[in-house]
């Protein structure tokens, strides 16, 4: 992008509003990026430190911020600055929040390289903006494993996770994500195909190209838990080991 952009208060705000998320992305480039995000009153910020620096612009509203244990009312006007890594989120909001939101680098490139594998007419991309995030969350809230879930928590899902999409054109047709460390493990989650577009090889497609991602290149350890897809996984090396004594987990 090498030219200027010039952006209303009232359009981002038409825009998020269109969208149906908190979060709406209005600017990206490879040094920064931009968004508006939205926090009903009473509502509960579930977001988590992010890995690049960020400034927060209060445009609308007001409630209380917290950082690092450090506790601030907010209103309009005001300017707060993040570091890195650094634990923070809105909270006792009061009335409707809207904040423009500003990461250095971009949010997500520190991590996350976009990759985009073609084959015919179905593309697989990385970018979290091309994300039908009804689709998904329409599949996941009646699928086996995720039943019920409710869209809060698929979005901040998908903001934490390394993100696939399968493309004909401009619809979605399948997902998946990537929760990972980048180096010592890799969790394959919440893979599927709609109904109509099965059996054309797309799930193939789409978990050879989370596997061969390049961010993904040396992590350790792979693991994934299915109950009708043994023979999806296996072409790829995916096993079920014998003794799982090992493992174990816990569920609040």
């Amino acid at each position: 992008m090498k030219k200027m952009c010039f952006f209303t208060q009232n359009d981002l705000t038409s825009h998020q509003r269109s969208t149906g998320q908190r979060y709406f992305e209005f600017l990206r480039v490879p040094d920064m990026s931009a968004g508006l995000y939205v926090l009903p009153a009473g509502s509960v910020d579930g977001q988590q430190p992010h890995s690049e620096d960020e400034i927060y612009v209060i445009m609308v509203g007001r409630g209380e911020f917290t950082c690092e244990g450090e506790t601030r009312p907010v209103a309009p006007g005001d300017v707060i600055y993040v570091p890195a890594h650094a634990d923070h989120r809105f909270h006792d909001i009061a009335e409707d929040l809207e904040i423009l939101v500003f990461f250095a680098p971009a949010e997500g490139v520190l991590h996350q390289r976009r990759q985009i594998v073609q084959e015919g007419e179905i593309e697989v991309d990385t970018d979290r903006t091309r994300l039908d995030i009804e689709l998904i969350h329409q599949f996941l809230t009646t699928s086996y494993w995720a039943k019920g879930c409710d869209r809060d928590l698929v979005v901040r899902s998908i903001q934490n996770s390394l993100c696939f999409g399968a493309y004909e054109g401009d619809n979605q047709i399948a997902f998946g994500r990537v929760i990972t460390d980048f180096a010592t493990f890799a969790y394959m989650s919440d893979v599927f195909v709609i109904e109509t577009r099965r059996g054309r090889g797309i799930a193939k497609m789409l978990v050879a190209a989370m596997m061969a991602h390049p961010d993904l290149q040396g992590v350790r350890k792979w693991n994934l838990h299915t109950r009708d897809a043994h023979g999806l996984y296996t072409e790829f090396g995916f096993f079920a080991p014998g003794e799982i004594s090992s493992y174990m987990e816990f569920r609040p």
